[in-house]
């Protein structure tokens, strides 16, 4: 169950590439700066990045839960890992339709970060009505 959140940042990123590839151009934009779009990278590097970030926090995620010492700490992992995964997403997101959206792809970076908290909040949430069951038992 924790790996949901890494997971399904995984699963968006590549549905998102497999679906669009074929309508993507050969040079992608995959940096802004102040002025507007200031980089560019072969339609291949572009995804392989967005895709390697989103495989990269679910492999942390899972090599940290098979060390793991405690449930608060699997939780992190996976949050963490989460984060990682949707941030992968949504570079991929911003290099296909926000080409020339300059300093709101900047924005759309808070997604995944809100996104997060939201997850974190709910674990915690989860993690205390489940201490609270055990100590009533």
């Amino acid at each position: 169950m924790l790996l949901l959140y890494p997971a399904s940042g995984v699963v968006a990123v590549l549905a998102l590439a497999a679906v669009m590839w074929p309508r993507l151009p050969e040079m992608m934009v995959t940096h802004w700066g102040a002025g507007g779009a200031d980089g560019t990278m072969p339609k291949a590097w572009a995804v392989g990045v967005a895709v390697a970030m989103s495989l990269g926090g679910l492999i942390w995620a899972l090599l940290d839960l098979g060390g793991r010492r405690s449930t608060k700490q699997a939780c992190e992992a996976a949050v963490i890992g989460g984060l990682c995964a949707w941030l992968g997403a949504f570079a991929l997101v911003a290099s296909i339709w926000l080409a020339d959206a300059g300093m709101l792809v900047a924005w759309l970076m808070l997604v995944p970060t809100i996104l997060t908290g939201v997850v974190m909040w709910l674990a915690t949430r989860a993690a205390r009505h489940h201490r609270e069951a055990r100590e009533t038992q």
